[in-house]
This record gives structure tokens, sequence and C-alpha cells, in this order.
């Protein structure tokens, strides 16, 4: 029990003992209660106890609500730390990831022959597609970035167009010889120069 509770306990019994043992002696005016000396006296020890009493819930409560703010502050902080934590890891994330796409669109227009602008262009000739399959396919295996911050990079194209040209070229893979050997040797030309 703790010390509030127990103050609390105490002055209800003495505030019972004290009405239990109160008479009312009717006075000529016959509208004022009378107490006997000693149930005065009782009755000013109650008031002082409750005054203490309110005083120790005053603190009490006061202590409660700094320490409530106190751990609402700490929350705030730790989820204020978290979201600077979360992106300063993407900042640092963002160069490396497009220059790692950008070696990759660079090796891909090495094997294949074609101008890196030519690839990212919106042409739609047989080669300049399969190589952009290539970039698409090898930026999403040898990166950690996006599918949206991938098309950015490829020519500011929509996410979907880049899953679109994941599935086609997942499929190129299982049936073109040709298209997996490229990819194959760009993979380890990558990881040859990093």
């Amino acid at each position: 029990m703790s010390i509030v509770e127990q103050l609390h306990a105490a002055h209800k019994a003495r505030r019972q003992k004290w009405d239990a043992q109160s008479v009312k002696v009717i006075r000529q005016d016959k509208t004022r209660p009378y107490a006997p000396a000693p149930i005065r006296d009782d009755l000013l020890a109650l008031n002082a106890e409750s005054a203490m009493l309110n005083e120790t819930y005053a603190k009490v409560a006061e202590e409660n609500l700094k320490l409530s703010l106190a751990i609402e502050e700490r929350k705030q902080l730790f989820l204020e730390y978290e979201r600077v934590e979360r992106a300063s890891a993407k900042i640092n994330q963002k160069p490396i990831q497009a220059a790692k796409i950008r070696k990759i669109l660079a090796l891909v227009s090495r094997h294949t022959g074609l101008a890196v602008v030519a690839i990212v262009s919106p042409r739609r000739h047989d080669e300049l597609i399969r190589a952009r399959y290539a970039v698409y396919h090898l930026a999403c295996e040898l990166t950690s970035s996006s599918l949206t911050a991938i098309g950015k990079r490829i020519g500011g194209r929509d996410h979907t167009t880049i899953m679109s040209g994941l599935k086609r070229a997942e499929y190129m893979l299982a049936t073109d010889p040709e298209f997996r050997a490229m990819v194959d040797h760009i993979k380890k030309q990558f990881a040859g120069d990093e």
C-alpha cells in the first residue's frame, strides 16, 4: 500500500470515528450544530490531515505528470531518431545505387555496341529493347534500388514499365541462350570491376 493510500485510509478512519462520536446539540438558535471540545480537537486534526493529504495528492499528481511527459518526450525522440536514421541510410544509398546503375548501363553498352543514350531513349528497335531488358534485369539483381529508382535512371520510365521488362527478361533468360550468355558475361564483368 502506498503512502498516499495509507494517508487516505487513516483520514477515512478518523472521519468515521468523528461521525460516530459527534453529538449535535441544538443551541438557542436551533440552527447550528455544536461539537464538544474533544470532538472539535479531532475535527481540527482531521482538517490538518486532510490538507496534508491534499498536498500529497497534488505532489504525486505533479510527479506522475512529469514522468508521463518525460516518457512521451523520450518516445518522440526515439521515433525522430529512427526516422532520421532511415532517411540518412536512404540518402547514403542513393548515390551508390545510381553509380551501380550507370555502371551496368556502361557495361551493357560496351557489350552490345549501342550508345547509353540510345539504350535509355524511347526508341523501340529490337536490339535496344534487348539491351534495355538486360539492364532492367541486372539492375534489379545487382542493386538494392526500387523499381521506381531504376526506371528514373533508365530514361525516366515508370516502375510498371520496369516490371513488364523484368518479366520479359526472365522469359528471354529461359528461352534465349544468347541473351543468357550476355547477361552472365556482364554479371562477371560487374563483379570483377568492384
